[in-house]
């Protein structure tokens, strides 16, 4: 018995006469359907489900064809269990078997992916490419670390969901009236996800606090990798990153006075002025759509449009001068 880089113990043996390699039996499901998912009740403790899949295609022999092939498979149940249950994680175990030619060896081993948040708003194809792209790369890396195992065969995956409730709320929250009345943010009704970081993006291009088709079609415009939802502030730098892109965020105080909670160095042509209201310990991102009209009354009693440093708030009258 050998252990694997994560700690996995892996069975391993030695058939030196008449060496013929086969496709290992799961530790985890042993008969039943073959070539579709099967629940296992209470197989595991404090799981919500759990489901797992026997391949047994002779034609699907490496890891990231059996992904693909099973993707729509995966997703329909990820959409089943959310269809019940606002919000789920889930992970994704994968078993393979590994010959050694030379010495007629024989191993079995899994590779895993880390819990994943799904709400009811997430998109399910962006994170089952995550999930794909980091099994099949663990995979690979496996069969080169020139130990001399060579892939024979995937034998199954696993999926196991729990219940999910996080502790930081983004559902939605309505603006304070006295923000409101200004007509200068946008704020996204999510009433039943928690992505308001990307619906309030998004309605940049809409200008509408629904979450309607129109809105839908603007999703493939960002890469949100290593983005989660509820989105911490802190995760904003990266997203900026991934989508050449700058974000400013702002925060009202007890009197509903708007003050900066994070500027970027330098807005990009693609640049977004986004509030961040809390209440009750739930957290919610809206777009401003006039950053000037927002904030001029808490500044001056001019009436007209003014420029502002979204930095230190200095502010003239005029449209003329740099305001970042």
């Amino acid at each position: 018995m050998e252990v694997d880089t994560e700690g996995e113990m892996m069975e391993t043996e030695s058939e030196s006469e008449g060496f013929l390699p086969r496709r290992a039996n799961s530790r985890y499901f042993d008969g039943g359907l073959v070539n579709d998912f099967v629940e296992l009740r209470n197989a595991f403790s404090g799981n919500l489900k759990t489901y797992y899949y026997r391949n047994d295609n002779s034609e699907i022999k490496d890891l990231c064809s059996l992904l693909n092939f099973v993707k729509l498979k995966v997703k329909s149940i990820i959409q089943s269990i959310l269809s019940t249950h606002s919000a789920v994680k889930f992970n994704i175990v994968s078993e393979c078997t590994y010959v050694k030619p030379i010495s007629y060896e024989i191993q079995q081993r899994t590779f895993k992916t880390k819990n994943k948040s799904v709400l009811a708003g997430s998109s399910i194809d962006r994170i089952l490419k995550q999930m794909f792209d980091k099994l099949c790369r663990e995979e690979s890396e496996y069969e080169g670390k020139g130990l001399g195992w060579t892939l024979f065969s995937a034998d199954g995956l696993l999926l196991r969901f729990s219940r999910y409730r996080p502790l930081r709320g983004s559902t939605f929250i309505s603006l304070p009236k006295q923000i409101a009345l200004k007509k200068a943010v946008i704020n996204p009704k999510n009433f039943h996800d928690f992505n308001c970081f990307e619906w309030s993006l998004l309605s940049k291009y809409t200008r509408d606090c629904r979450i309607t088709s129109k809105t839908l079609q603007h999703r493939n415009k960002f890469d949100f990798t290593g983005i989660s939802f509820p989105t911490p502030i802190k995760q904003i730098s990266k997203f900026e990153k991934n989508n050449c892109v700058s974000i400013n965020v702002y925060g009202l105080d007890e009197k509903n006075t708007v003050f900066p909670l994070r500027v970027a160095e330098e807005e990009k042509p693609n640049h977004f002025d986004l509030l961040y209201i809390t209440r009750n310990g739930v957290s919610h991102y809206c777009y401003i759509s006039d950053f000037s009209r927002l904030i001029r009354s808490q500044l001056t009693t001019f009436t007209h449009k003014i420029s502002v440093c979204k930095k230190c708030f200095k502010h003239f009258q005029g449209t003329e001068r740099k305001t970042n």
